[in-house]
């Protein structure tokens, strides 16, 4: 085997690997909502009340989902290992093992961000999902930021207070 077609083979892995679990953590992360729209069409009452009450109860059943998309994502990742490691310095083009892992990681982050992002960033869930991936978060630290990606790089400071 050359080495362009073990390149290609690593690549077409990683590759295959990202859409099955994106769609494993995805579709957990959405099975809430589905189930609450399933109970909801059985309601006995008329259509009007009950698309009603199904839009009063898209907001919480979204952030019920963009919580479980965190949680899901940053487990899964963290047990496969796809993590960012310190200090390497390999050319991408060559779709190393860590590279690849190193893109593995940052995917489902980049779906998180589009998804659960604009509803939890600057909060204590936020930090609380920079933490599950690896991030180490001070006390008194807020990240209000979607553009950071390789959480399990960052290290953030808090403010100490004098006692």
């Amino acid at each position: 085997m050359t080495a362009t077609s073990r390149r290609t083979a690593r690549f077409l892995w990683a590759s295959v690997s990202v859409v099955v679990v994106e769609t494993i953590i995805t579709g957990l992360a959405h099975a809430p909502a589905v189930s609450f729209i399933h109970w909801q069409s059985t309601w006995p009452m008329s259509t009007w009340i009950r698309l009603t009450l199904a839009s009063l109860g898209f907001a919480p059943v979204y952030l019920l989902c963009g919580c479980s998309l965190m949680l899901y994502s940053a487990l899964v990742t963290k047990a496969l290992g796809w993590r960012t490691p310190a200090n390497v310095n390999e050319p991408l083009r060559e779709f190393s093992w860590p590279v690849l892992n190193r893109g593995r990681y940052l995917m489902p982050i980049h779906v998180v961000r589009i998804f659960a992002g604009p509803a939890f960033r600057a909060t204590t869930i936020w930090n609380w999902y920079m933490r599950l991936n690896g991030a180490r978060i001070g006390r008194g630290v807020w990240v209000n930021s979607l553009a950071l990606m390789d959480h399990n790089l960052l290290d953030f400071a808090g403010t100490r207070s004098s006692a």
